[in-house]
């Protein structure tokens, strides 16, 4: 996991932002410098723009963003593929209900035209016999 060190002392760490490790001590402090620090996960491990163009290396048992070079975080690429999968599923579901909904109404208004036509020839043919008789 890629971390980056940050010497601050004002900045007070919360769960969230530091690594919480079990045994860990909280109170680390810079050789050089004497100051607190504080380790946080960095949240762009990958890169989110392309991370649908990534390269396979089975031997290294790494992946590789083809146009950027980065190295990708297996778990976190897999999290979000299963994320983009799932949100295309609801979607896809979303549509067929939709598709469905619509044919439905099509249905519906060609019955509709039916009914019109012969609502139509009707009146023309009882216009043609009254002007006929």
């Amino acid at each position: 996991m890629n971390t980056t060190i940050q010497s601050n002392p004002s900045k007070t760490s919360t769960p969230g932002d530091s690594l919480d490790r079990p045994g860990s001590d909280a109170s680390i402090i810079s050789l050089a410098t004497g100051e607190p620090v504080t380790l946080v996960k960095r949240q762009d491990t990958y890169c989110m723009s392309h991370c649908h163009n990534i390269l396979v290396d089975m031997h290294q048992r790494q992946l590789t963003c083809r146009e950027c070079g980065a190295i990708v975080d297996p778990i976190q690429w897999a999290h979000r593929m299963a994320q983009e999968e799932s949100h295309l599923l609801a979607r896809i579901f979303s549509l067929k209900n939709e598709a469905s909904i619509h044919a439905k109404r099509v249905e519906e208004l060609r019955a509709e035209e039916q009914r019109i036509k012969a609502r139509i020839r009707s009146a023309k043919d009882s216009l043609l016999r009254s002007a006929g008789v």
